[in-house]
């Protein structure tokens, strides 16, 4: 690194002690870095967002908390603006990601301050976790783009050359991928109608990772109004349950639990006024009731039966 000449250096801002204590008060992650990248503060807000401790950061770098694949050319960048201060803001339009503990991706919003702490170069660092303000950007709640997820299911199911079976398949992945859950699932009811059964119909974005929970919900059965399939079997209706963690008739907890899932959705398919199948979503992040999206499934599931 070049270094910040004096008359650069007079014109930054200089960080005291208070004002780190300050940074426990700020509405988003705060990092303080110096110019090796080693993580010097973090403040409430950054632990619970990346799930870090803050005697965690103390041995970190920020790169580490980006993907693995962008780390090398993250340092590289790091010390081309270390060479040239600047505040810089890095807009979440052009797709900045950061990576938490447990290895997920979030879209983030960055803003570099360059500041003197004790004497030398440091740069606050404010990231703004931005993942759900990027799927209403990218209309995932828009009327446009629920009209369009509507066609493409209806069209997966009834204007295909595939069987049901590969129809199915093909519109909870365009589901899931579209509204951004990260797995999905069918069940049937059995030739009785006593019991939902689990299908080998899926989809994930990694299968070793939901393996466990995989196997758990091939194994479970559900009875009418029993778990979210059941609830959905019985009221013919779609469901949403914000966290897991807090439903009572939620049967998975432990499996959920290990993948950090907290928003679960499930509809209904309809004919003739029956439920043969239901279809199950789940999300990672603690999602509120969408009014809207719980109509649009229903929309779908009005398509489904025509």
């Amino acid at each position: 690194m070049k270094g910040i000449t004096p008359s650069k250096k007079q014109n930054l801002p200089i960080l005291t002690e208070q004002d780190i204590k300050s940074l426990s008060l700020y509405a988003y992650a705060a990092l303080l870095i110096n110019t090796s990248s080693a993580i010097v503060y973090a403040n409430s807000d950054a632990c619970d967002l990346f799930g870090y401790s803050q005697l965690d950061f103390q041995s970190l770098k920020l790169e580490e908390l980006m993907p693995k694949h962008f780390r090398k050319k993250h340092g590289l960048l790091m010390q081309s603006f270390l060479d040239a201060p600047y505040h810089k803001r890095m807009s979440w339009k052009k797709n900045i990601k950061i990576e938490t503990k447990d290895g997920l991706k979030r879209d983030a919003m960055i803003d570099l301050n360059p500041v003197i702490y004790k004497e030398t170069l440091h740069v606050l660092c404010s990231i703004i976790d931005v993942t759900e303000r990027m799927q209403y950007e990218k209309g995932l709640n828009s009327k446009v783009d629920i009209a369009k997820l509507d066609v493409v299911a209806a069209r997966f199911f009834f204007k295909s050359a595939l069987s049901f079976e590969d129809s199915v398949s093909n519109s909870l992945k365009t589901i899931c991928e579209v509204l951004g859950y990260f797995v999905g699932h069918l069940y049937y009811p059995n030739e009785s109608e006593t019991l939902l059964l689990p299908t080998d119909i899926w989809y994930f974005e990694n299968e070793e990772k939901i393996k466990s929970f995989k196997d758990v919900s091939m194994r479970t059965n559900f009875k009418m109004d029993e778990g979210l399939p059941g609830r959905v079997w019985k009221s013919k209706m779609p469901a949403w349950i914000e966290d897991v963690r807090k439903d009572e008739n939620f049967l998975r907890l432990e499996a959920c639990e290990a993948l950090n899932i907290y928003t679960a959705i499930a509809f209904p398919v309809i004919v003739n006024n029956k439920v043969i199948a239901v279809l199950e979503l789940f999300h990672r992040s603690a999602k509120s009731t969408d009014d809207e999206l719980l109509r649009h499934f229903m929309v779908i599931s009005e398509q489904l039966c025509r």
